[in-house]
């Protein structure tokens, strides 16, 4: 993947799973590990995609759990990782 485009098509694909792998805040000039909800953790199918956000589903089947895109020039991508950054905040999930 190159580019958010590219994901969206990934995240299209039959029994794709993504993993939310690092959460990271940026704190006195640096990325600061943080923990990951254990439910987003998790991975997770595909429950339906949009234009502007992935909806995946969840295991106590409550509803979806919501990823929204926002502009493309908050993500990067570095093979099956797709990173989003923004305002000190960087999460980064895993497509397989």
């Amino acid at each position: 993947m190159n580019t958010l485009a590219d994901f969206k098509k990934a995240l299209a694909g039959e029994n794709v799973i993504i993993r939310h792998t690092k959460r990271e805040v940026f704190k006195s000039g640096e990325w600061v590990p943080q923990p990951i909800n254990p439910a987003l953790a998790t991975p997770r199918k595909v429950a339906k995609l949009q234009t502007n956000a992935v909806a995946f589903e969840t295991e106590n089947k409550s509803g979806k759990s919501w990823l929204y895109f926002e502009k493309a020039s908050f993500w990067k991508f570095d093979g099956n990782t797709a990173t989003y950054e923004n305002d000190g905040l960087r999460l980064t999930y895993e497509i397989n």
